[in-house]
């Protein structure tokens, strides 16, 4: 199945923690019958935890003024790691 840029914002949120329980539902019966989603949130998940080694806790620094309403107006998520993880499925 082709995933679509929506599933992948779904699955970063899913990784990052920030989905009510209802779309956290939704994901997880996603990833339980789709082995792309799968690998999608494993690449996420190599992708924060390498991202962590290398800049340990300035990721979990809020978003300078700027970026965090670029963030707010797309409805990104406002932790350095997680917006530059979903800005990097959309460039």
């Amino acid at each position: 199945m082709m995933m679509n840029g929506l599933e992948h914002w779904a699955i970063n949120a899913y990784a990052d923690g920030e989905l009510d329980p209802v779309e956290r539902a939704n994901v997880e019966r996603m990833l339980a019958n789709d082995q792309e989603a799968r690998k999608v949130l494993e690449g996420i998940e190599r992708q924060k935890a390498a991202l962590n080694r290398a800049y340990g806790g300035t990721l979990d620094e809020p978003l300078p003024h700027s970026l965090a309403n670029t963030a707010s107006r797309h409805g990104w998520p406002s932790t350095r790691c997680a917006f530059c993880s979903a800005l990097s499925h959309r460039l």
